[in-house]
């Protein structure tokens, strides 16, 4: 990751039990070949639409086809799960600071995270994943705050996360 001068690498989470349903609408992946470069992703721009990619089994059939030794670094969007930090480039971007000032029932704050990352620094991911989903239920019940789309949707300058007045959002 230090060598790619980025915020974060990720490697997917396969959800086995998928395995059967093919979801080939959702397959669109666009390699990185060259340098990785930061870029702004926002919820409901075209860049957001890959994360469509990590749904269910969807890199498994990457995974079938390609040659395990050798990796290869892909676009990204919202990541989720396997994920490494540059603990140095998240502090920079405010890192988790934002936590204590959101309602309690949010979500999306690994993906707040990430954007903001991904725009200053820049992200990827790697195939082969080799990451498997344990599929245990979500303790995430209720999604009406989902804080990048809050921020995106309502123009919400990153820093002014600390300290925000949420009860009027969602």
């Amino acid at each position: 990751m230090r060598e790619k001068s980025c915020g974060f690498a990720r490697s997917v989470i396969i959800s086995l039990s998928f395995m059967e349903e093919v979801r080939t609408h959702e397959q669109g992946i666009e390699f990185r070949d060259s340098a990785v470069e930061a870029e702004r992703v926002i919820p409901g721009a075209r860049e957001w639409d890959r994360h469509k990619l990590y749904n269910a089994a969807n890199l498994y059939y990457f995974r079938t086809a390609w040659d395990s030794e050798r990796q290869r670094k892909y676009k990204v969007a919202r990541v989720g799960g396997c994920v490494m930090y540059d603990a140095d480039r998240l502090r920079d971007v405010g890192a988790f600071n934002f936590w204590k000032h959101p309602p309690p029932e949010y979500s999306g704050e690994d993906v707040l995270a990430q954007l903001h990352l991904l725009k200053r620094y820049g992200g990827f991911g790697i195939i082969p994943s080799g990451v498997y989903h344990q599929e245990l239920p979500t303790t995430v019940q209720d999604r009406r705050f989902d804080l990048p789309k809050l921020v995106y949707s309502k123009g919400i300058k990153p820093r002014s996360l600390y300290g925000r007045d949420w009860s009027a959002a969602g």
